[in-house]
């Protein structure tokens, strides 16, 4: 019998992911263990796989198989790390929204100055500014005065505003240009409904790094509870 093409095997974990009999979970089982051990060579493949796991992950069968998905999601980081060092063709497809959260992959979105907030004080250094094709440097220029007066008189006179690098210089030796800006947001003397309003003026890409496997909550604890080892 021919070795199964890495497609195939994916089609048949969807196939396969909602059994109906003993048999076809020993298939799953089975099934899942083959995929696990081939090599991905293209980001759309991973991904169908990722979200085949966290189909099984969200409904589990049996302990055993919730053990076997969590295992393979571990190892996601690794994966994601060979396609980037290979110089795979569609590695942006990690950065689409509906599949963000995959761990080695990142994430790139404009976000309210209250999650912005959120994000720096939790993940720190996970999380920075991303300013590829950023279009609003004449907003950044009329704001950043306010956070650096000793800009104010630069800021309307030069041609080229170098907001980066004011920006990196404030930053200082930590060069988490993200975690200062939100700081001196914090301490503007303006109501919090001024300060967001400002901030979201800026309409900010935020990256944000996801090491961790991302993993969908368990949605039946009944099942999962009578499920045998």
């Amino acid at each position: 019998m021919p070795t199964p093409t890495l497609e195939q095997l994916l089609e048949r974990l969807d196939e396969l992911k909602r059994p109906a009999s003993k048999g076809a979970r020993g298939r799953l089982t089975s099934t899942l263990a083959q995929a696990a051990r081939r090599k991905f060579r293209d980001a759309a493949s991973l991904i169908r796989f990722h979200e085949i796991l966290l189909f099984l992950r969200a409904y589990p069968l049996n302990r055993a198989l919730l053990r076997q998905t969590e295992k393979i999601l571990d190892t996601f980081k690794q994966r994601v790390d060979v396609l980037r060092e290979g110089g795979v063709e569609d590695f942006a497809e990690f950065e689409r929204p509906e599949v963000s959260g995959i761990a080695g992959t990142s994430f790139s979105a404009i976000f309210s100055y209250d999650v912005v907030r959120q994000l720096a004080a939790r993940h720190g250094a996970r999380v920075r500014l991303d300013w590829e094709g950023y279009a609003e440097e004449g907003q950044l220029a009329s704001v950043l005065p306010r956070l650096l007066p000793l800009l104010e008189e630069n800021a309307y006179v030069e041609t080229y505003f170098p907001f980066g690098e004011y920006l990196r210089a404030a930053s200082g030796s930590a060069r988490n240009e993200l975690a200062w800006l939100v700081r001196a947001f914090e301490r503007l003397p303006v109501s919090d409904r001024e300060r967001a309003a400002l901030f979201d003026s800026l309409r900010l890409w935020v990256r944000s790094q996801n090491l961790l496997p991302r993993r969908a909550a368990p949605h039946a604890p009944r099942r999962l509870a009578r499920a045998r080892a």
